[in-house]
């Protein structure tokens, strides 16, 4: 058996090792993610934009939306040579264009206008809101819920450690619809919660005001 990497996972490998050791290690001079918040634009576009060129940009949004269509493999290789570098996180990691949740490819296309595209263009941002203060990040144990009320739903519950909530403009929220199927993955609701909406309650949950931790609705 052959555990050698395929020789294009070689070349991409070593692509963004160099890109690492030349352009992301030297930064950590000057800032470091873990103590001084997220990444200024003046430090971050101009790496963009060597990523974009290298082909990198998008990693796993299929090519038909303009990214790179990349498989798991190479995607695991890329982050395994971008943690070597301390000027960047390892989660939410804008380094290759903007994260898309693979959900968003599902929406009908009113949807995709309004959630997609902008995220895509980089006009829009989202958080990901599962994590509660009893249940942690187990699904199963979700206290959150969404009840449909007519063509809506009305949604009740706390999420806690959500990454990038404080600069979000819509959060995918994980709720459940029917607790007596709690061990059943159709109960589960992922809706699209736009934080500018009446009912909401963020929470800053750090002193330097780098990001919402928690909301209540």
């Amino acid at each position: 058996m052959d555990f050698n990497l395929p020789e294009e996972i070689q070349i991409l490998r070593e692509t963004v090792r160099r890109f690492v050791d030349k352009e992301l290690i030297p930064l950590e001079r000057e800032y470091r993610h873990d103590s001084e918040g997220p990444m200024p634009d003046h430090l971050l576009k101009p790496l963009q934009e060597k990523t974009q060129a290298m082909g990198l940009w998008m990693l796993d949004v299929p090519a038909e939306y303009g990214g790179a269509g990349l498989g798991l493999l190479p995607r695991c290789i890329i982050h395994e040579e971008i943690a070597r570098a301390a000027s960047l996180p390892f989660r939410s990691l804008e380094l290759f264009g903007p994260e898309v949740r693979p959900v968003l490819f599902h929406c009908n296309e009113e949807q995709k206008k309004r959630f997609l595209e902008p995220v895509l263009r980089g006009e829009l941002k989202f958080c990901f809101a599962q994590t509660e203060p009893d249940a942690g990040s187990d699904p199963a144990n979700m206290r959150t819920r969404a009840v449909q009320d007519g063509a809506d739903f009305v949604i009740n519950g706390t999420k806690r450690f959500i990454t990038a909530a404080g600069r979000a403009d819509y959060a995918q929220l994980m709720a459940v619809t029917d607790p007596e199927k709690r061990a059943r993955r159709h109960h589960l609701f992922c809706g699209r919660f736009e934080e500018s909406r009446r009912g909401s309650r963020t929470a800053m949950a750090n002193d330097d005001g780098r990001s919402a931790l928690a909301a209540r609705f």
